[in-house]
């Protein structure tokens, strides 16, 4: 059985993805993502993985621990996205650090209708960090980002509470 949520949320801004992105470039800016959190943390620092099931209906749960190399799995490449997904609609991978600090939401839609398959991300990084992701990850990506407190965007998305 899975636990509810020990999360706390990340104080920050929240960058996003403005809407769908291909799922390979839903990849590459997450295997950037993950390589910039990585050079933030102490080395052999575990993470806490989540099934952020926030806009599905509103739950969170505690998938355990996992490290980076783990995590950098997950994200390789465009199948390994896929791979990695509930196959319930809007239930996303959720990465956090262990002081929360900061939180990596992603979630690949399947090809349900003859679509191309596309995808969405979120990060909420401490204030300290906007730029120097903005400058390591986003210029050389072609991905538009929008940017939002961190309280206001939890509260959007279906986070009934925050602390």
């Amino acid at each position: 059985m899975r636990k509810y949520s020990n999360f706390n949320t990340p104080s920050g801004v929240n960058l996003r993805s403005d809407g769908w992105i291909s799922t390979d470039n839903l990849a590459r800016v997450l295997t950037s993502t993950v390589a910039f959190l990585q050079s933030i943390e102490p080395p052999g620092q575990p993470l806490y993985r989540y099934a952020d099931w926030w806009e599905h209906d509103g739950l969170h749960f505690n998938e355990g621990e996992i490290d980076f190399s783990q995590l950098a799995a997950l994200v390789d490449n465009a199948a390994a996205v896929r791979a990695s997904m509930s196959r319930e609609y809007e239930v996303f991978v959720g990465i956090a650090s262990r002081d929360f600090r900061w939180y990596l939401r992603f979630y690949h839609e399947w090809d349900y209708h003859g679509r191309e398959e596309q995808g969405r991300f979120d990060i909420t990084l401490p204030n300290d960090l906007i730029v120097p992701y903005r400058q390591q990850v986003l210029v050389s990506l072609s991905i538009a980002v929008l940017e939002q407190d961190s309280i206001p965007y939890y509260l959007s998305i279906g986070m009934d509470s925050y602390t």
